[in-house]
């Protein structure tokens, strides 16, 4: 089974928004459109959307507008928020995300004031893996500060990046590429004390985003910005020459390595470290933890065995529970930082090697291992993405909660008939662009080996099929 990474969110549904969703109180707002707190009719689970009103918007704002869709469609890491769909009526655009119930990091910055270099360590870390990630996949965020990042909960330590409004794909230049420049980004955009020198010429690539997450940097560690002033012009003085200082009343207690690591970042772009560059530092081997097989819980074990026995329908539904449903926050934390554990190599997903050092000691043999990763690595490019590796390591009860199992089914159910074909199946899974091959040729063939002789698919034969042992089909 394969899924097009480009294409893992639903476009637009056959149903008014109203009609899904219980739209609540007002969270945010920005320049596009206001962010509203909301709740799945079917499922109960929280969601943030975002309406945009079509009356304020010009074709190029439009234009942003699907930018924001289009690059947080493609993307799948475990500290970016994630993308559930978007609908669109007669007035509005409106963008279903995943609900983060954390305060923004500049919030948790202003209410600290400062953090410990430990603190500031972690956190930056997270950031730089997310920018790693979507620069990867050619995606320059291009509005890098601490309030673009949210704890996703108020006891977690783990943030997640949003707003993509103002996001860019670009393509990769080489050295010697003949007439590079054309190839660059040259729109001025992005919040004023963290754009880099290179945005002001209008002439940049995605190394602007590194520019501006040393600024949430530097903050972090001391409480203010490298580069301030009332004055707009002044600012851009001060950051054209990029001349960054560290007070000893305030950098005093803090390492040489975070500094250097600073230092490194406010330089001019060709010069400037990539994401994977930074991630490689010194400083952050001050705290290096390695994940060892004996923290992977046995029960974990025992599922990752099972995985291989999981059929292909079974496998779409738990890959679509992952990515939309309400899971466990404390074990979504785990995985987060066992997956960026595993990725040793810090590329954004987990290789076959990498998964063969942390796994292969819980299989009997190399074959079992094999058969395992094949199951794991869904769209089978040999990379497991966040939500392949969540939805194969993820404790199976989440699958089996009633609320995540109708929120799946309602997916299937697009028009709300209360059953689904192997038609609907397709058309539902055609837009995160799932393909099947092998001895599983077509769509209908999978509905068959999970639910033999059956046409239609209703919500009870679909729950009492999910809620069997993995490997058995549908029995009435």
């Amino acid at each position: 089974m394969k899924v097009d990474r480009q294409k893992t969110v639903v476009k637009v549904f056959n149903k008014e928004i109203k009609d899904v969703y219980a739209i609540g109180r007002k969270i945010g707002e920005g320049g596009y459109g206001k962010v509203y707190y909301a709740t799945h009719r079917e499922s109960g689970i929280p969601r943030a959307i975002k309406a945009i009103p079509k009356k304020k918007l010009d074709q190029d704002n439009q234009k942003y507008i699907l930018i924001e869709f289009e690059s947080l469609s493609k993307l799948d890491h475990p500290n970016l928020v994630k993308l559930i769909e978007r609908y669109e009526d007669e007035d509005n655009i409106y963008l279903v995300q995943e609900y983060l119930s954390g305060q923004q990091l500049y919030e948790e910055m202003s209410n600290k004031e400062q953090f410990t270099e430990e603190e500031a360590r972690k956190i930056f870390m997270q950031a730089l893996s997310a920018i790693n990630y979507i620069h990867s996949m050619n995606v320059s965020h291009r509005d890098i500060k601490a309030e673009n990042f949210v704890f996703t909960t108020e006891s977690s330590d783990t943030i997640k990046l949003i707003d993509f409004g103002l996001s860019s794909s670009f393509i990769s230049i080489t050295e010697g590429q003949s007439k590079p420049n054309l190839l660059r980004m040259r729109t001025p955009v992005g919040t004023k004390m963290y754009v880099a020198p290179e945005v002001y010429n209008r002439v940049y690539t995605e190394k602007c985003d590194i520019w501006s997450a040393g600024v949430m940097l530097y903050a972090l560690l001391c409480g203010y910005p490298p580069f301030f002033s009332h004055d707009d012009a002044k600012l851009k003085k001060k950051i054209l020459k990029g001349n960054v200082k560290f007070p000893e009343e305030d950098w005093a207690n803090i390492s040489p390595q975070a500094k250097e690591l600073i230092k490194s970042i406010f330089v001019p772009e060709k010069l400037r470290p990539s994401a994977k560059q930074c991630m490689e530092h010194d400083w952050f081997k001050l705290d290096l933890n390695q994940v060892s097989i004996s923290s992977i819980h046995t029960a974990t074990v025992q599922r990752l065995k099972t995985l291989s026995k999981t059929n292909l329908f079974r496998q779409s539904i738990q890959y679509i529970i992952a990515y939309r449903c309400r899971l466990q926050e404390d074990e979504i934390e785990r995985f987060s930082k066992l997956f960026t554990r595993i990725d040793y190599q810090m590329v954004g997903y987990v290789s076959y090697d990498a998964c063969r050092e942390y796994f292969a000691r819980c299989f009997a043999d190399q074959g079992e291992f094999e058969r395992f990763f094949e199951a794991m690595d869904i769209d089978g490019n040999g990379r497991v993405y966040w939500n392949e590796f969540l939805s194969a390591i993820i404790n199976h009860s989440i699958f089996l909660k009633d609320e995540n199992l109708r929120e799946a089914f309602q997916f299937l159910d697009r028009d709300g008939k209360g059953f689904f074909t192997a038609q609907d199946f397709k058309i539902a899974i055609g837009d995160q662009h799932l393909s099947l091959g092998g001895a599983h040729a077509n769509f209908g063939n999978v509905i068959q080996e999970a639910f033999p002789g059956k046409e239609i698919i209703t919500l009870e034969e679909f729950m009492i099929f999910m809620k069997q042992p993995i490997g058995d089909s549908y029995i009435e």
